[in-house]
């Protein structure tokens, strides 16, 4: 799947994932068109090291 939900620590917070910042932004423009309200923090790059090389 190419978006990933997670809860967080507290009830009302949740951890988007997605492919990039774009494909996240689609996702919110989306959902505020439907009605939703919600707060967005900026996004957060996760590297990976693969073989010693930083990803």
């Amino acid at each position: 799947m190419s978006l990933r939900v997670d809860e967080a620590e507290s009830t009302d917070t949740f951890h988007v994932s997605g492919r990039g910042e774009l494909h996240l932004s689609i996702l919110i423009e989306k959902m505020r068109r439907e009605g939703y309200e919600f707060q967005v923090s900026k996004p957060k790059v996760i590297f990976r090291n693969i073989k010693e090389e930083k990803c």
